[in-house]
């Protein structure tokens, strides 16, 4: 038997499958006049893309191995879920937030349907309203970045990899 107590070792039977949640990412600033925010757009706001993987970085100090999977309400679901870990992908000049997941086996669709309320959950209330509160720089512009910003979000919805991919016409990531 092999342990490896810093990367556990997942044995691949087939069974394990990654996936990806894309969700636009909603950047608001206080900028200008402080009791409303606003919405930052533009060519400059893929350049936050670093500044937000930073503090996602910290922000997942708290939690073990599974990440965000720890969050989990749905104990069933929790059995199936290895890990979730949030980044930010820019495509076509947006940032998207994303949700990277490790199962536990195949999901089915009406799994695939709770994991989805689950994450807009950690998202909107959970470790996403954390982040949100945070204060994020980059230059000169203060900002804070939500996942699942229901107040401020513009056309908020959650994709699958495949969904998303028609969604924009294909994948270029940058990193």
């Amino acid at each position: 038997m092999v342990v490896n107590r810093e990367h556990p070792i997942c044995l691949d039977h087939g069974e394990r499958q990654e996936l990806k949640l894309y969700s636009p990412l909603t950047l608001t600033t206080f900028a200008g006049y402080p009791l409303f925010p606003a919405l930052l757009h533009g060519e400059k706001v893929p350049a936050f893309q670093t500044v937000i993987r930073k503090e996602i970085a910290k922000s997942m100090r708290e939690y073990g191995a599974g990440s965000l999977a720890e969050t989990l309400y749905n104990q069933l679901l929790s059995g199936k879920i290895a890990s979730i870990v949030p980044d930010v992908e820019e495509h076509q000049g947006q940032l998207w937030g994303v949700a990277q997941i490790c199962t536990k086996g195949e999901l089915t669709e009406r799994k695939l349907s709770g994991l989805k309320e689950e994450w807009k959950e950690i998202a909107a209330h959970g470790w996403g309203d954390l982040f949100a509160s945070r204060i994020l720089e980059a230059g000169h512009i203060r900002f804070h970045a939500g996942f699942w910003d229901m107040e401020r979000g513009e056309n908020l919805s959650l994709m699958t990899e495949e969904e998303f991919g028609r969604e924009v016409g294909g994948f270029e990531i940058r990193m």
